[in-house]
Formats: structure tokens, sequence, C-alpha cells
């Protein structure tokens, strides 16, 4: 039978564990490279696309739904959130 000091002792030969690559979202990409062009709709919820940049602005969360469906799109094509308003 193992020893806790054994056991111990071969945990410590273990090469570490790896995190999984965390993959990121091509929108907020977008958003990293972009700012002067986020800064523009401070305080207001957008839609953001990873070709195409901010594809809608609304001041609610319910209007910038209605601006995506207006444009035949699904909020799912999209990167939905609101921008600081500092």
């Amino acid at each position: 039978m193992a020893t806790v000091t054994h056991i111990m002792s071969l945990l410590g030969r273990l090469p570490p564990a790896r995190e999984p690559p965390v993959e990121i979202d091509p929108a907020h990409i977008w958003l990293e490279a972009h700012p002067h062009e986020v800064a523009k709709h401070r305080g207001r919820q957008i839609a953001v696309h990873p070709d195409r940049g901010v594809v809608a602005s609304a001041p609610t969360l319910a209007e910038l739904l209605a601006e995506i469906d207006r444009l035949g799109a699904s909020p799912d094509d999209f990167l939905v959130t609101v921008v600081s308003a500092t």
C-alpha cells in the first residue's frame, strides 16, 4: 500500500496541468481593435459583427433586438453588448 508521502512524491513528478486554449470571439477582437468606433455608442446597446463591426445601436435591448430583426438577422449572428457610459 502506498503511503501519503509516496503518492505526493509521484504527484510532484507530473507535468503541470494545461488549461485548454481559450477561443476568443472574433467580435471581441473587433471591439478591442476599434475603440474609437465603439466610443461613438457610449451608454447604448450594440450588436457587433466580427467583420462588419457595429451593425446596430439602440438605447435599450428591446429596441436593439427589433433593429436586428428589421435587418433580417438573428441576434445569434452578433455579439450583443452594452457600451459603458464612461
